[in-house]
């Protein structure tokens, strides 16, 4: 079962499964974490001004 932002998805096959695995691990790849993710806040905090 996958839940999305605005519905539940039933899947049940691996070709049903396989483009969420593939996009999760595209978007794992490019996340940042502990420090890397606290500079990203940070620098987008500042950008957005007082």
């Amino acid at each position: 079962m996958v839940e999305t932002i605005g519905a539940e998805l039933r899947l049940v096959g691996v070709a049903e499964i396989e483009p969420y695995v593939a996009v999760w691990t595209v978007l794992e790849a490019a996340a940042e974490f502990g420090a890397g993710a606290h500079r990203v806040l940070a620098r987008n905090r500042a950008a957005l001004g007082p």
